[in-house]
């Protein structure tokens, strides 16, 4: 996971008008998941969810130098994701904001685009969080307030998720809509399988929920 938030629980959204899944089913398409390179880890630390999303992309999309899914590479990517210092404690190291994100993809050979769509959860996180947005658009990124367009082959998606216990979680989709959950290490077929998938890891105590908040990856030669 990524971390709890210090603010009471975030009201819940209505799903519909949330979900990517109701809101760009249409727009994605079905590429044949046989195509697509697929790689899968559980997180080995509390919240380094982001990290672990953001090795299996680069691993699939082939740009991570030499990254493979191991202890070794999550803590690497993780210490800048997290924004820890090289001498910090990685086991009390907190979530991943986007803008560490883009730093450690941009070392990675991967650009970042930033989406938002403008809702009661994502106005507050970024309300809670003004200068991770002002530190996405110094490194040059985009920032987007529309839903997720259609993402290509060559491209994975970071989506931000609420979990049931007030936190926020990090997850990687590919552009044929099927999901890498490191909270549990499996893919999952749609979103809908991505809640069982956690359900039945947590025994029913947990469950996610869409934000609206994304990063889409890409390669830097496409």
């Amino acid at each position: 996971m990524i971390g709890r938030l210090n603010e009471s629980r975030f009201p819940d959204l209505n799903n519909e008008a949330l979900s990517t899944e109701s809101q760009t089913q249409n727009a994605i398409s079905k590429t044949q998941s046989s195509h697509l390179n697929k790689t899968r880890m559980k997180q080995l630390h509390t919240n380094s969810c982001g990290a672990v999303s953001l090795l299996c992309s680069a691993i699939e999309l082939k740009t991570g130098k030499d990254l493979k899914t191991s202890l070794q590479c999550e803590q690497k990517l993780y210490r800048i994701t997290s924004g820890s210092g090289p001498n910090d404690d990685l086991t009390k190291a907190g979530y991943s904001l986007p803008h560490h994100i883009i730093q450690a993809a941009d070392q990675q050979g991967l650009n970042s685009a930033l989406y938002f769509l403008p809702n009661e959860y994502s106005d507050k996180l970024m309300h809670l969080y003004p200068a991770a947005r002002e530190a996405c658009e110094r490194q040059g990124v985009t920032v987007n307030q529309t839903a997720l367009p259609h993402p290509h082959e060559n491209q994975r998606v970071l989506k931000v998720l609420q979990t049931a216990s007030g936190g926020l979680h990090w997850v990687m989709m590919r552009p044929d809509q099927t999901y890498m959950d490191p909270a549990t290490g499996k893919d999952a077929q749609s979103f809908g399988q991505l809640n069982q998938n956690i359900r039945q890891a947590s025994f029913g105590s947990e469950s996610y929920q869409e934000t609206g908040i994304c990063l889409v990856l890409t390669p830097k030669q496409e």
